[in-house]
């Protein structure tokens, strides 16, 4: 996948570019490495083979979700097993 942005650095400067990510938490944990860096992010779009998604930059406060991420996969996981189980 593919993720192109827009930002404002902390210089003022606006910057475009993008990059790749194999997966979408290791674009998240980029994404807000960079705003914790202080570049105040305009416009995100993530591209996935013929899909594209806009995402929120306000969604992105610099701080680490990664174990929000992971606890929101062992909910999900618990839940299609006991669904399975019925």
């Amino acid at each position: 996948m593919f993720v192109y942005l827009t930002s404002i650095t902390t210089q003022g400067e606006l910057r475009s570019f993008s990059f790749r990510s194999p997966s979408l938490e290791l674009a998240f944990m980029v994404l807000n490495a960079i705003k914790k860096e202080g570049d105040e992010l305009l416009s995100i779009q993530v591209v996935d083979g013929p899909r594209a998604i806009l995402l929120p930059p306000e969604a992105f406060d610099g701080q680490d979700f990664s174990q929000p991420l992971t606890e929101l996969e062992g909910q999900w996981k618990q839940l299609l097993s006991s669904q399975s189980s019925d």
